[in-house]
């Protein structure tokens, strides 16, 4: 009789592999996935991500990260026309081996970038190959305008050479001419407007 007890007081089949499963330490939270949560209104993320943009306000976000990014700039090799798709180059002020990054819609389509646009990116993955990371095509010739820090031309104004690597040809020295200065008008603005907000959140002495 006794050995019956024992018997019914046995576990049956499985209970101890439950008991083991629940006693398993759960999965580990992620603390900066959770503070962002709690600081962002995702729903109003997701309301704005899904938003369709102008033009402008496009040209607005491309002109903030080519302020941002350059000189990491590149524009596509020539050569690349003989070139197969994965095998495709850039040329940038320090190299002229980089290679869009495999995951880049640039990397698998890489003649979505012509000859009037620049590639901004925030930088260069060292592997085996150098990689471009984070790109964004822009027009040269407004982007090598309001960012490049130094800005050549010959007598004639139809040729630009941009930080002593990258010349731009212009097809019309008189309109090359108006558009200089209106940039330079542009980028005195810029300044003017950057110092004053930089101003304003500078700390204020007791």
């Amino acid at each position: 009789l006794e050995l019956e007890g024992d018997a019914a007081e046995l576990p049956a089949e499985g209970e101890g592999a439950a008991a083991e499963a629940e006693a398993e330490p759960a999965e580990e939270v992620d603390l900066k996935a959770l503070e962002f949560e709690l600081a962002h209104d995702l729903n109003a993320m997701s309301d704005v991500c899904s938003r369709d943009l102008t033009c402008r306000q496009v040209n607005l976000i491309k002109f903030a990260l080519a302020s941002a990014h350059f000189p990491n700039c590149a524009i596509p090799d020539p050569a690349n026309a003989n070139r197969r798709i994965d095998e495709a180059l850039f040329v940038t002020p320090h190299t002229h081996q980089a290679s869009m990054h495999p995951t880049s819609v640039y990397g698998t389509a890489p003649s979505l970038v012509g000859p009037a646009d620049i590639v901004v990116y925030a930088q260069i993955l060292e592997t085996s190959k150098q990689f471009i990371l984070n790109a964004t095509r822009c027009p040269v010739v407004a982007t090598v305008l309001l960012c490049a820090c130094s800005l050549d031309t010959n007598r004639a104004c139809t040729r630009l050479l941009v930080d002593n690597w990258l010349e731009v040809a212009m097809p019309n020295g008189k309109a090359c001419e108006q558009l200089l200065a209106e940039t330079q008008r542009v980028r005195r603005g810029l300044q003017h407007c950057l110092a004053a907000r930089l101003s304003a959140c500078a700390p204020r002495p007791f």
